[in-house]
């Protein structure tokens, strides 16, 4: 393996985890302004579950994605 492929490995693993570092952010970001206005009256229990649970399918809808690019990308650096 030569060393630019190894450093375009590298590099892009880095960003990698970078996006799914800031997906999570996202996620609790979100999850703590559901939470303070369910603890402002403004949600109902229910809505605060509803609202958790679409928070998390989205979350995990941008993972499958980010991991779909990236194993595209890895192969395609693998490849050069």
């Amino acid at each position: 393996m030569s060393f630019s492929k190894t450093w375009n490995l590298n590099v892009f693993c880095i960003t990698r985890k970078a996006c799914f570092v800031a997906i999570r952010n996202i996620r609790r970001d979100a999850n703590d302004k559901s939470k303070a206005m369910k603890k402002n009256s403004e949600m109902t229990e229910d809505e605060l579950k509803q609202s958790d649970k679409a928070i998390q399918d989205l979350t995990d809808k941008y993972i499958k994605d980010i991991d779909a690019v990236t194993a595209k990308r890895s192969a395609e650096i693998m490849e050069v």
